[in-house]
């Protein structure tokens, strides 16, 4: 696999998770209960993840709709984004080139809760176990958790609300990884280990998705290989859960709402399902987004802003590079927005995106006025600059926060050093 190729997946899995499908009850669950999760950049898609379609799942339950309309399509301009006015409200810096900053090594900010928190983590001097806490950016005061007993190894984020943080870290092992549930109501963790097969991708973390029945699904694909990716899943909450091979799950990307499911897969068909009916808002890719030529089958990017999908589409530049380009298919898929950038985060008005080095972005044409970290605006159809291109993998929107990453120089004029930034846009 190329290296382009390599790190826009790696970017694809750093993006916001979603949720898996239950194949044997897929819409009804759905429709019947839906946790509310942080959308964060972790997925895993982040992470997204970018979680992976059922293929089953976009047959389940009625009829899907005819074929879509064409549809009125508007695109945003990332060379004409002017810069957002932020209201910053809370800042970390890092170390620069491994020195320490007081008793620290590092610290900076994960993810958003849905109650407006924001997950910090840190390592202390002297070891290196997994230190979380909730910041109120409000007040500026910290609740440091209680330990919970890992090592940190490529957080990711899976589920972040009142309730509860769902978390999943490598385990130490090439294929293993533990899963880490907070109660916040009882200050309580709950620990669980996985192991997947023996030859699936190490050099980033698992696609991960979170169905409306607790089930965790992992994502992954297998080394030097472009078969589209396979998933295994396992209980949320069992001490020792039992790995269960997905063989239906394959080759796309899936998203909860509130009463609906999303559905997207590389080929550009969209598919809304919702307890009545579904309906097919997309079937082709964007014009002139081509599939990349080594990996055909790349999963698409999947987030939902409210019920609205957005999908970030990999597409081919030159022999081995990779372009993104984020579709949010409003009104039933009436209307599409394309913005030439990788989708990290949403929430029901707003869409984070980045274009630039940290998707692989090859394109000979590309300005520094098109590279860097945009929000689109979902009412007034307006896309904004926040920062240059992310050093880091963190970006979430969340109920009128973002969180960010961006760079400035050290100091000693040599280095430069990660800074992580929350600010109120509404």
């Amino acid at each position: 696999m190329s290296t382009e190729l390599r790190t826009a997946l790696r970017d694809a899995v750093s993006a916001p998770p979603s949720y898996g499908p239950d194949v044997a009850s897929i819409v009804d669950a759905g429709v019947r209960r839906v946790r509310r999760r942080a959308r964060v950049a972790t997925g895993t898609c982040a992470a997204l993840v970018v979680a992976i379609l059922v293929t089953a799942g976009v047959v389940a339950g009625p009829h899907p709709d005819p074929d879509p309309q064409p549809a009125k399509v508007v695109r945003l301009d990332l060379e004409r984004a002017e810069p957002l006015r932020l209201d910053v409200l809370a800042t970390t810096r890092a170390a620069v080139g491994g020195r320490i900053v007081g008793p620290l090594v590092r610290t900076r900010f994960e993810a958003v809760t849905d109650d407006g928190l924001v997950l910090v983590n840190r390592h202390r001097r002297t070891s290196h176990p997994l230190e979380l806490g909730l910041l109120d950016p409000a007040s500026g005061a910290t609740d440091w958790l209680p330990p919970p007993g890992v090592d940190n190894r490529e957080l990711q984020v899976v589920d972040l609300t009142s309730e509860r943080l769902v978390l999943v870290t490598r385990s130490g092992g090439a294929y293993g990884y533990v899963i880490l549930v907070f109660d916040r109501a009882a200050r309580t963790w709950q620990r669980s280990e996985v192991q997947l097969p023996s030859g699936v991708e190490v050099h980033f973390g698992p696609q991960l998705a979170l169905n409306p029945d607790d089930r965790l699904y992992l994502g992954s694909m297998f080394e030097g290989q472009p078969d589209p990716v396979g998933w295994w899943s396992a209980p949320l909450t069992d001490d020792s859960p039992d790995l269960r091979a997905e063989p239906e799950l394959e080759g796309a990307s899936v998203a909860w709402g509130d009463d609906v499911m999303v559905s997207a897969h590389p080929s550009g068909r969209v598919v809304v399902s919702g307890p009545d009916e579904q309906r097919v808002v997309s079937e082709h890719r964007p014009a002139d987004c081509a599939t990349p030529e080594d990996f055909p089958d790349m999963p698409v990017g999947l987030l939902l802003a409210g019920d609205t999908p957005v999908v970030t589409y990999p597409c081919r530049a030159g022999r081995s590079g990779v372009v993104s380009r984020t579709v949010i298919y409003e009104d039933g898929g009436r209307k599409v927005v394309e913005v030439p950038a990788w989708a990290r985060s949403a929430d029901e008005k707003h869409v984070l995106l980045t274009s630039g080095s940290s998707v692989a972005e090859s394109r000979p044409s590309a300005t520094p006025e098109d590279e860097g970290t945009f929000v689109v605006d979902l009412d007034r159809l307006t896309v904004s600059r926040i920062a240059d291109p992310p050093t880091e993998a963190p970006l979430a929107v969340e109920d009128g926060l973002v969180l960010w990453t961006s760079e400035e120089p050290s100091g000693d004029g040599r280095h430069t050093r990660p800074v992580w930034s929350v600010a109120r846009i509404d």
